[in-house]
């Protein structure tokens, strides 16, 4: 169930700054999909964005909702596809933890699955301990990860 439009505004007055310093990789083996990431494509505007990367049919492994989701941990992001891409967060960039009991998720209240399931909240939400969703096209630098072996070092 969508949040009302004032359940969105509560949202958006509760983010916070992204902390710092916040890297996180993305895999696929999709090269098409990794190419338009990796080349900012479709990154105008956030409902652009939304329109090309979380708007789309969920499948069955997209109990998180709508976005790109993302990892800590390259050997996380591994285990979805070969291609690594390295997303690292400005602390300017809109920021969320939707888990339970945190001052996000309590502004907002009401089920999580709500609040996950909302494409209309433009930010990166954390969904556990450690993994997100990415949901907003702004304040990051986004490429080809320069070290993608999954066993390489995290900078």
């Amino acid at each position: 169930m969508p949040l009302s439009a004032a359940l969105r505004a509560t949202a958006a007055a509760n983010y916070v700054a992204t902390p710092q310093p916040m890297v996180l990789f993305h895999g696929t083996t999709d090269p098409v999909f990794y190419s338009r990431i990796c080349s900012r494509f479709g990154f105008e505007s956030a409902q652009t964005f939304m329109g090309y990367y979380s708007l789309r049919p969920l499948g069955p492994t997209t109990i998180y909702g709508p976005g790109i989701y993302l990892a800590d941990t390259r050997l996380a992001a591994a285990g979805y596809g070969h291609l690594i891409i390295r997303f690292e967060f400005d602390a300017t960039t809109d920021y969320g933890d939707a888990r339970n009991g945190q001052p996000f998720r309590n502004a907002i209240g009401g089920p999580l699955q709500n609040i996950l399931d909302e494409g209309q909240l433009y930010a990166l939400l954390r969904v556990t301990a450690s993994y997100y969703v990415l949901r907003t096209p702004y304040n990051f630098v986004v490429g080809p990860d320069p070290n993608p072996s999954p066993v390489g070092p995290i900078w």
